[in-house]
């Protein structure tokens, strides 16, 4: 994967994207998952729409993407403004141990990295989580239409506009349990991540320690 091309295109991607409002998995976790004023990281929080989202529920909440275009306009926004609420420009799948959260959120992250990076993201998850805190990941399945379209360039990741790699959920369920997590919610279905004319096959997963 060109770790470059890849940040260059989400540059892009969210400079015309017009990404206000939470998305759908957002609003499902904070219905069904969510405790009052939880500490939660949005690891590739991209816009920040979501990460916004749980701040004004309440939550104090960190959002980390590497894109500097974006991060940068959230900050200034945001950063310094509210003690409940920061961005911060950083690869997710290198965060150091130095903070416990609540709750880990991902959506539609994970198939953006490669496995290897993946398998360091869940360990370190699992270290920063506090005790009973949760992992909630959103992710596009192997089953999903756009499986095996572009070019391959490692098991279950294509390259189109840009890098993808889908996720197999019995693979995700137990490496997940490996760790340590408690599988206490998992879906894999269509019409849950509509966006414009797409209906991806996604999988939700909520995990405890």
């Amino acid at each position: 994967m060109d770790k470059k091309a890849e940040k260059e295109y989400w540059d892009r991607f969210y400079s015309s994207a017009e990404l206000n409002s939470p998305s759908s998995f957002a609003e499902f976790c904070q219905v069904e998952f969510l405790k009052k004023n939880e500490k939660i990281i949005d690891i590739g929080c991209g816009t920040g729409r979501d990460t916004l989202f749980f701040f004004k529920k309440g939550h104090q909440v960190v959002g980390v993407d590497q894109s500097s275009l974006v991060i940068s306009q959230l900050q200034l926004l945001h950063n310094d403004k509210h003690e409940s609420l920061k961005f911060v420009e950083t690869d997710f799948t290198n965060l150091t141990d130095n903070e416990k959260f609540d709750v880990v959120y991902s959506r539609l992250s994970f198939h953006s990295i490669d496995s290897v990076s993946a398998s360091r993201t869940l360990k370190w998850a699992y270290r920063n989580i506090n005790d009973s805190g949760k992992f909630l990941l959103e992710v596009r399945s192997v089953k999903d239409d756009l499986y095996g379209k572009g070019k391959q360039v490692e098991r279950d990741a294509f390259v189109t506009t840009h890098y993808r790699r889908f996720i197999r959920l019995d693979e995700l369920f137990d490496e997940l349990k490996n760790i340590g997590f408690k599988i206490k919610y998992s879906v894999e279905q269509k019409g849950l991540a509509r966006f414009k004319d797409e209906d991806p096959i996604v999988i939700r997963m909520c995990a405890e320690k």
